[in-house]
């Protein structure tokens, strides 16, 4: 679509035709009318394909239970201060990026009624988090959802196709251009991708304890195979 858009807007044919209707106007001001025109269709492009990524995300995190997002706004506080600490010692640029991303503001919205377990953790060392970068680590965490099954291996939680996909997706670009508006590209790309590496490696600690709880009780739960138990089971039954 953007490469037929690109060659109508270079044709020269176009813009002759156009000017062979408006002859009181000069060639080059129907030109930069042309260009203006087809500059306004790719703004309402951007714009459609924005809401329906919206659209689909909202009905996607609607499958969230207020709990998740709950700890989703925790860990969103808990990546901000994980990423000052490390910025502090190499990189002063990228640490007055992610300052920017907490929330001073004393107003209230829908985003803080998910605050409660990060003031339940909170020792006075969390950011509060701001609503973009609330709603980017949500981003995350329904891409992940979607993408890798309940019937976890170690091929599905690997970490570089995760965040692959992650670094791909139109909502995750969205909420960084909004917290990282201005910036350079490769600041943009560079924080984008800290953020996702951290949040997959909570995440997989997260999952990794769910699971070994899940191999602890299901191994507790099966009778002893021993020569002991057998004997005592047989006596029992005598």
């Amino acid at each position: 679509m953007f490469r037929r858009l690109h060659i109508s807007r270079v044709k020269p044919e176009l813009a002759n035709t156009f000017h062979s209707h408006c002859p009181s106007y000069s060639l080059n001001c129907t030109n930069l009318f042309l260009q203006m025109v087809h500059e306004d269709i790719v703004g309402e492009i951007f714009k459609v394909q924005t809401m329906t990524a919206v659209q689909k995300s909202t009905s996607n995190q609607e499958k969230l239970t207020e709990n998740d997002q709950s700890i989703l706004y925790y860990i969103a506080g808990y990546t901000i201060r994980a990423l000052q600490k490390r910025y502090t010692r190499y990189s002063t640029k990228k640490l007055s990026v992610i300052n920017k991303f907490t929330d001073n503001s004393s107003g209230v919205n829908f985003v803080k009624q998910y605050d409660k377990w990060y003031k339940t953790q909170d020792r006075g060392g969390l950011q509060k988090p701001s609503d973009s970068l609330f709603l980017l680590i949500r981003e995350l965490e329904t891409i992940i959802r979607k993408t890798v099954e309940p019937s976890y291996s170690a091929s599905t939680l690997l970490i570089d196709p995760l965040k692959e996909t992650m670094m791909e997706g139109f909502m995750v670009k969205h909420y960084c251009d909004i917290l990282m508006q201005g910036e350079t590209a490769d600041i943009v790309s560079a924080i984008t991708e800290d953020i996702i590496h951290l949040f997959l490696t909570i995440r997989g600690f997260a999952v990794t304890r769910i699971e070994r709880n899940k191999l602890t009780k299901k191994a507790k739960s099966q009778p002893s195979s021993s020569l002991r138990q057998a004997l005592k089971e047989k006596s029992l039954n005598c």
